[in-house]
């Protein structure tokens, strides 16, 4: 599963066999595809399941869709809720499906499986801000700066993209993207065997503009992937 590999993991490419060098890449794409594709998008799928509820009437919250939404939000400090297993969240008193609305999200515990999905998959992800661009379309900045851009096709479905820079913990320079159109799906499933995922991405690693190493992760409707190596 890729929620096994950390985004932490190193990428000690010099000194190590091929072998060795091989599984860290691949353990690494696994973590930059769940950290800033599946992390932001599950996130939003709920957030704005948080919205309905908000402009629902008493006896629609009442329904158990939103049960999850009951159980784990807390009124909070200065308008702010907190929202049990996944963080702080700020509102700013709008709704996320305003065009210019932003909604802030700082995690408590990165470590918590909320709704069975690992949704706190980096360690050095704080929190995502959450902006609605248009009717459907919705960008999430993280911690980090990484942005990712968010459609919502309908039906639990999303188009996702994102490119960015970080470190690994040995300090090599990583860079990753999304190539194509790339696509996540039936996330109210959970992370079962209906969770769609299909599309390509790809990331490096070496020395500034020094490429040591690189993989394109190839998705085709499922969670396992098929690798490709210094392409």
């Amino acid at each position: 599963m890729l929620g096994l590999a950390l985004l932490v993991v190193s990428c000690d490419i010099l000194g190590s066999g091929s072998n060795q060098r091989d599984a860290r890449m691949k353990e690494e794409s696994g973590g930059l595809v769940w950290s800033y594709l599946i992390n932001p998008t599950t996130l939003l799928h709920y957030l704005l399941l948080t919205d309905q509820y908000f402009e629902a009437s008493e006896e629609e919250r009442s329904e158990e869709r939103f049960d999850e939404i009951r159980k784990n939000l807390y009124k909070g400090d200065d308008g702010t809720w907190l929202f049990e297993q996944m963080g702080v969240l700020d509102t700013h008193g709008t709704s996320l499906r305003t065009p210019g609305t932003k909604w802030s999200l700082s995690f408590t515990d990165k470590y918590y499986y909320p709704y069975g999905a690992y949704f706190f998959y980096s360690a050095d992800l704080e929190g995502w801000t959450f902006e609605c661009v248009s009717d459907s379309l919705y960008s999430a900045v993280a911690s980090t700066g990484t942005a990712t851009a968010i459609q919502v096709d309908g039906e639990g479905f999303y188009t996702v993209a994102t490119f960015g820079d970080t470190k690994t913990a040995d300090g090599y320079d990583c860079s990753f993207r999304t190539e194509g159109e790339f696509k996540l799906g039936n996330l109210e499933m959970g992370f079962g065997e209906d969770f769609m995922i299909k599309g390509k991405f790809f990331h490096s690693v070496g020395r500034g503009s020094t490429v040591l190493e690189s993989c394109q992760a190839v998705y085709s409707g499922s969670r396992d992937a098929e690798y490709k190596l210094n392409i």
